[in-house]
């Protein structure tokens, strides 16, 4: 099969990519969000050959943000191009790609309720990030249109055990910052084992199109996922600032980004029949693990 990847450098594209390579796909890889032409640039280099799937994986990587309010309102608007524009190409080939994978994320029900989420849970595109992966999700719909099977991946916060996570931080010099509001804050996880082993199922035993939560169910505060990685996998220290110091240096997006709350559960895998292995963060990030 042939295979289409953007946001190659996220650590599901890598995995989803050695995976392909092992099974003899070709991978087409298009990473440059900014390309000044993008619907040249995917004219000349993906008119042919036919491709099989498509992985939009870029939106993983606006989770993992630091910088400034410029970099991050920047990051979103070229992200938004280039999903639609992407969409928009492959829903005019012929044949069609089989399958569309969209990297969301599970923030895009950040409306902060008590209640679990699940994936007909009302959305509130009102506030940042959930209105940017609203958006994101709609740019799609080209694509969908066109026939293509689409999986709209709300991805929780995804963890591995070889390398620390990354949040937005803001960053000054070498010091990473985060708000005090983000601690208590409540988030949904995946381990990348389970996020392949799901992305597998999706391809091979379900067919389940639109949006898919990819989440294990354990909700967290954020501040155990710090203490969990922090003391496995030696993570950078944080210092912790007030809310309003936080967006008035990083502005709204990033502090957004900081301070969102979800709690979503993988309804749609579950009733499926996905079993997801890694339920428990504690035992996931357990020295018996690490050992082996």
């Amino acid at each position: 099969m042939n295979i289409f990847v953007s946001g190659s450098s996220t650590i599901l594209a890598s995995c989803l990519i050695e995976e392909h390579f092992r099974k003899g796909d070709t991978i087409f890889v298009m990473d440059d969000i900014a390309c000044e032409d993008i619907a040249l640039e995917l004219h000349n280099k993906f008119s042919s050959p036919q491709i099989d799937i498509v992985y939009l994986l870029h939106g993983e990587d606006l989770i993992n943000s630091a910088g400034n309010r410029t970099q991050l309102q920047q990051k979103t608007r070229q992200q938004l191009h280039f999903t639609m524009m992407v969409c928009n190409h492959f829903a005019i080939q012929s044949p069609v790609p089989q399958t569309l994978y969209l990297a969301s994320s599970d923030l895009i029900y950040q409306a902060g309720t008590e209640e679990k989420s699940t994936e007909d849970a009302q959305i509130n595109p009102a506030e940042f990030p959930s209105s940017f992966f609203n958006e994101l999700e709609e740019a799609t719909q080209p694509a969908q249109k066109s026939g293509i099977r689409t999986i709209l991946l709300r991805l929780g916060r995804m963890i591995c055990r070889t390398s620390a996570p990354s949040f937005p931080w803001l960053i000054f010099g070498d010091r990473h910052f985060s708000s005090f509001a983000v601690r208590k804050a409540d988030t949904s996880w995946v381990s990348l084992e389970d996020a392949m082993r799901a992305i597998t199922f999706l391809e091979k035993k379900t067919p389940l199109s639109g949006a898919v939560n990819l989440c294990s169910g354990d909700i967290v505060k954020k501040a155990e996922i710090f203490n969990f990685t922090g003391n496995r996998l030696k993570n950078q220290r944080i210092f912790f600032l007030p809310k309003s110091l936080v967006r008035l240096s990083g502005g709204k997006y990033l502090a957004g980004l900081q301070e969102a709350s979800t709690k979503a559960v993988p309804f749609k895998l579950m009733e499926a029949g996905f079993l997801f292995e890694d339920i428990s963060l504690q035992e996931y990030l357990s020295a018996e693990h690490f050992a082996s």
